[in-house]
């Protein structure tokens, strides 16, 4: 899995459509967005997931006003329930040899064991993969799919990876896997990743 910081490709991210995810803040999220998309696409692809077509022309139109260069721009229309894509977007790792390429890690993504609309969310990665035209692996550990968000965890691109207790191993808030200890979890996410 290589650092967050290195050199990639892209950046995906979700237009906002949820307004529940900005309460009584929604009308100046687009713009915020826009920003974060000007100042993203100079150095690289910034891949945009949308609802539909219509989603797709109302995020141009704001991507055109705040002066973004559409030609950085790529469209996936991937509805989303929420569109936090650091949690439930594509994770890619990669390998340079015995044959360098990259390919997707799908794992469970579960809205947090806390919303009841997640589904659309835990399928980006699958989709994305199709898109994409590359490899996917399923991320399963003792006969069940692995849940963890992409946020929860943190790499160096040398073999470690840096979570928090609170995020993988609650047992009574947000329960991601239920029953695994922290050495479960721990040799989970070695075998994932190594």
């Amino acid at each position: 899995m290589p650092a967050e910081w290195e050199p990639h490709e892209a950046t995906w991210i979700a237009w906002p459509h949820n307004r529940s995810d900005w309460p009584g803040k929604f009308a100046p999220i687009s713009w915020v967005y826009g920003e974060i998309a000007r100042k993203t696409i100079p150095g690289e692809i910034l891949r945009v997931l949308v609802e539909s077509k219509a989603h797709e022309a109302s995020a141009s139109r704001v991507l055109k006003r705040v002066g973004a260069d559409s030609a950085h721009v790529e469209f996936f229309h991937i509805p989303t329930n929420r569109g936090w894509t650091r949690d439930c977007g594509p994770i890619f790792v990669c390998r340079e040899s015995p044959k360098p390429g990259c390919a997707i890690v799908k794992f469970r993504f579960n809205g947090w064991a806390r919303y009841p609309d997640w589904r659309k969310d835990d399928s980006v990665p699958m989709r994305a993969a199709r898109s994409l035209g590359c490899r996917m692996f399923r991320m399963r550990w003792g006969g069940h799919d692995f849940v963890l968000e992409g946020g929860s965890v943190d790499f160096n691109g040398r073999g470690t990876v840096l979570t928090t207790e609170e995020c993988l191993l609650d047992q009574k808030t947000q329960v991601r896997n239920p029953g695994l200890d922290r050495r479960e979890v721990e040799r989970a996410l070695a075998s994932f990743f190594d």
